[in-house]
């Protein structure tokens, strides 16, 4: 039986496209939930109205922008509800209830309160939450690659023309049925070896071709270049880019054994370590995704502190105004940082860049290709929410249609 003491909360204030977002996501919870809802927002900042019968408005400082506001009524969320009356579930607006078991998030019992794991590790997330520019260096570093590739793919397609237009391509049949059918052609080719190893011969014969030992070219019978040995891939971007090529993990890397071109660093664990001398270890912590959090009466000190380290963040160039470095930060002060998480079927992320991400097309979601496939309770469509071009989009819309999820209003 559904506790009616049990509450979902948002927070949201400003745009439109923010609003729409929260409308969407409102309607869904409206057919998958019998739990109330409540959004809290700032009206005097909105640019369209909130579609929601339960609104709770606070004025904020009119010096902040909708951005800081929402993060502001966000951290201090507890200061607006009765946290005598049961349980709250707050969900960002892009949170998704796409089952009739979202309630049994309430079924959860965090001591003090519970988020759910994030998609990635706190050093991954580091750069997104500090102005240290490690972001803009790993993007820096994805264009210097895609330059490289494209490069790369120019020289090998004028190679291949050049192979084409001079027959050089007829050589290099010939020379490959050759060392496939060593026997057949064992004189050929070990007068080509000799002469290749000669110092006093300028030429390597193989049939009516020569190697210019000098020049590194083919030559055919008339003296004429028809085929050179082209650069590999991955000598080129090497030399092109200056990073180092880790098959293992199928990636290139920079003076680490990272990839070049993933955003991560420890600047945040070092600004979490000079503001209140928590350590966080290891760097690569799988920390809490703020967009889903269960909290009561036992949350207050929490909320309280991560609201003031969150709003202190405003006005300091170290930090981007993001409230989920101070999560980990308000996590580790309060000693919770190896506390069990909330099932991530009630915060499932869909995130667009995530490699591995797809649907089964009967309710199932994988993040690893499908060696697992889970089917969650709510959906967290980070990044692309709303884009009709892609394909999880596509079926969210679709499903949420046949259930009587209205998009139109």
């Amino acid at each position: 039986m559904v506790n009616p003491k049990n509450t979902f909360v948002f927070v949201v204030c400003g745009g439109e496209v923010y609003i729409d977002t929260l409308n969407i996501a409102l309607r869904f919870l409206k057919v998958f939930s019998k739990s109330d809802v409540i959004v809290i927002t700032d009206s005097s900042r909105n640019e369209c109205p909130i579609q929601c019968e339960h609104i709770v408005d606070v004025r904020t400082d009119k010096a902040y922008t909708h951005h800081q506001a929402s993060v502001f009524l966000k951290t201090s969320i507890h200061r607006y509800l009765d946290l005598d009356k049961g349980k709250y579930c707050y969900l960002d607006s892009d949170i998704l209830a796409i089952s009739d078991k979202a309630d049994e998030v309430f079924l959860e019992e965090p001591e003090v309160i519970g988020f759910c794991a994030d998609n990635i590790t706190l050093d991954l997330f580091s750069p997104y939450a500090v102005n240290c520019g490690c972001y803009e260096k790993a993007r820096q570093n994805e264009q210097h690659l895609l330059e490289a590739q494209s490069a790369y793919a120019k020289l090998l397609a004028e190679w291949e023309a050049f192979k084409k237009e001079h027959k050089g391509d007829v050589l290099d049949a010939i020379i490959a049925e050759a060392n496939a059918k060593k026997s057949r052609n064992l004189f050929a080719l070990s007068r080509f070896a000799i002469e290749k190893a000669c110092p006093l011969c300028r030429k390597a014969s193989f049939k009516s071709y020569s190697w210019d030992k000098k020049l590194k070219v083919w030559r055919n019978y008339k003296g004429e270049v028809i085929l050179f040995p082209i650069v590999t891939y991955y000598e080129y971007i090497a030399r092109k880019t200056g990073f180092t090529y880790v098959p293992e993990g199928n990636f290139w890397s920079e003076q680490s054994d990272h990839d070049a071109c993933i955003p991560r660093c420890t600047h945040l664990h070092e600004l979490i370590k000079k503001s209140n001398g928590c350590e966080i270890s290891p760097d690569s912590w799988q920390h809490w995704n703020g967009g889903l959090f269960l909290f009561n009466r036992n949350s207050v000190e929490f909320l309280e502190y991560w609201h003031e380290r969150t709003i202190s963040i405003f006005k300091d160039a170290d930090w981007k105004v993001r409230d989920q470095g101070t999560l980990a930060q308000t996590v580790w002060r309060f000693g919770l940082q190896n506390c069990r998480t909330i099932d991530s079927r009630f915060n499932f992320i869909l995130d667009y860049y995530k490699p591995g991400l797809g649907l089964d097309g009967k309710g199932g979601f994988t993040k690893d290709n499908f060696a697992s496939i889970i089917q969650p309770e709510m959906v967290h469509v980070y990044h692309r929410f709303g884009d009709e071009q892609w394909e999880v989009w596509q079926y969210l819309k679709a499903f949420g249609k046949s259930k009587g999820v209205s998009f139109d209003e």
